[in-house]
């Protein structure tokens, strides 16, 4: 029997490169929080060694999935030779910011915790970064202050109310590029999560929407306009607040009730390649 696991998009309300170290990698800072959109992952254990992957849509080659990678990495980690069957239900936008590849990732770990009947040590999920530095926070969910090269999680306990609309303009987006020119970004003045950290210790959730940061925007903004268009749209249509997630091109807008996001979305929807009404994921 195969189990499905739900594999969760992620949102930054706060993303701030801190430096490039010299090993070429950029620290951050960033506050991340998964969301309710996400694919599907179905994981059935096999009784040979081979692992067999299949996708509703063929995004990159068998042998760099991150399913595919998941299991090899287990394998090596923990000598095994173990073979499985990935099934991937596709909803989350590749390359829009929102973590799907990772997200996937992270559901397998789930996936083969519930097979075998054991869990991953914080060790193992830690070194699992170096195939994608969201796992190890998607592989736990909820509410983060995630820095380093995405290795040090800090999880909090505050909750969100509101509702998202998550809009994707059809531009993929490399985190590589993005990354790579932002060396210019880091000659300004260094933004900190902290006072966003503030606002929710005081439970003041619209402080921190009032404070949403996203150091990629201005770069992205200036290359494709099309996704400045996009947060100007949700503003214009009733949105608390709306920012960039990751290195883009998603968006993503804080509605305080589901009435509100409903109505933007119908607006909107004919507009925007892909359109999702969301809620914040625990």
């Amino acid at each position: 029997m195969s189990e499905c696991i739900n594999a969760y998009a992620k949102i930054n309300i706060f993303f701030e490169i801190k430096r490039k170290r010299s090993d070429g990698y950029h620290e951050i800072d960033s506050l991340m929080q998964t969301v309710s959109i996400h694919d599907k992952v179905y994981i059935k254990k096999r009784n040979d060694s081979r692992i067999k992957l299949e996708m509703d849509k063929n995004i990159v080659p068998k042998e760099k999935n991150i399913a595919v990678k998941i299991i090899k990495y287990y394998n090596d980690y923990f000598s095994l030779s173990e073979g499985y069957d990935i099934k991937i239900e596709k909803n989350i936008p590749v390359g829009a910011g929102l973590g799907g590849s990772s997200a996937d990732g992270a559901a397998v770990l789930r996936g083969l915790e519930k097979i075998n009947n054991f869990s991953f040590n914080d060790k193992f999920i830690k070194s699992v970064s170096e195939l994608g530095a969201d796992i190890p926070f998607l592989y736990r969910k909820g509410l983060a202050r995630v820095g380093g090269i995405g290795e040090k999680i800090d999880m909090l306990p505050y909750k969100f109310k509101d509702y998202l609309l998550i809009g994707y303009p059809n531009k993929l987006i490399s985190s590589r590029w993005a990354y790579k020119n932002s060396n210019f970004l880091l000659t300004d003045k260094r933004k900190d999560s902290s006072i966003l950290l503030r606002c929710l210790k005081r439970r003041d959730f619209e402080c921190v929407y009032q404070n949403l940061f996203n150091r990629f925007e201005q770069l992205v903004f200036d290359k494709y306009p099309q996704v400045k268009q996009l947060k100007e749209d949700f503003i214009k249509y009733g949105a608390s607040a709306a920012s960039m997630s990751g290195s883009g091109s998603s968006v993503f807008a804080v509605y305080d009730s589901r009435t509100k996001a409903l109505e933007a979305m119908k607006e909107l929807q004919s507009s925007w390649y892909w359109l999702e009404l969301a809620e914040f994921e625990y």
